[in-house]
């Protein structure tokens, strides 16, 4: 099934000993359309702390009650790698060093929201067995200045630049719920005005480009306004 993220924005989360946070953000990769990073606000009026989580810490989600339930205690989560939001990640000085987190990148789990290989188990072990596969796995780590990680909120409201020109804005994302995979982005056809909105498939996006706020779409502006209508209920 496809969820919208911006639905997902505001869920909670719950830890195995209690609720801590809520869903801020999400950081994903624009080479394979994934997402890799859940960004969780985890402060207060006062300390707005900011920490990621991968996916493979997810479990299950509660619809009804808008919350996230994940393998780890709530300081797992509080001594997760913290992130600065007040700059995009897309050029923030992580790039050059990145964190080192409890968990390998999502194309090495083979897992989603279900990870059969780590459901049940308890968090420690969790912890053990990743470290045990990061020392097999060291030379297919991400490697360092990874430039493809975009955050959603900063790439929402990036200009769409088809072949022949500008045609509205990026709207949502819509994401395998299993998977991470984003299989559409939704483009609002207008910029001032509410618009038409269409689904584009990231197969069709040449680039991302943080410095020029903009997705370069390798397709005709009439092709893209032609596109399959979104419909929130889908």
């Amino acid at each position: 099934m496809l969820k919208s993220l911006e639905t997902w924005r505001d869920y909670k989360i719950k830890a195995t000993d209690g609720q801590i946070g809520s869903i801020d953000d999400f950081y994903f990769d624009d080479q394979d359309w994934t997402v890799r990073y859940f960004v969780i606000g985890i402060g207060n009026w006062f300390d707005d702390q900011k920490v990621l989580l991968a996916p493979a810490a997810f479990e299950s989600v509660d619809w009804g009650a808008e919350m996230f339930l994940v393998n780890l205690t709530k300081e797992d989560v509080e001594a997760s790698p913290a992130i600065d939001t007040a700059r995009p990640y897309s050029h923030q000085q992580m790039m050059k060093q990145p964190p080192t987190y409890p968990w390998p990148p999502i194309g090495r789990l083979g897992g989603g929201l279900l990870n059969e290989n780590l459901v049940g188990m308890h968090p420690n072990s969790i912890v053990e067995t990743i470290k045990a596969e990061k020392q097999a796995t060291e030379t297919a780590a991400t490697p360092p200045g990874n430039s493809h990680l975009r955050s959603a909120t900063e790439v929402s409201g990036y200009y769409i630049r088809a072949r022949d020109g500008e045609i509205g804005h990026v709207e949502d994302f819509l994401v395998h719920q299993e998977t991470w995979a984003i299989h559409y982005i939704v483009v609002d056809t207008r910029n001032w005005l509410p618009g038409k909105k269409v689904l584009v498939s990231p197969t069709w996006i040449k680039e991302v480009a943080w410095n020029q706020a903009s997705v370069f779409v390798d397709l005709n502006r009439d092709t893209i306004e032609n596109s399959p209508e979104f419909s929130p209920q889908r």
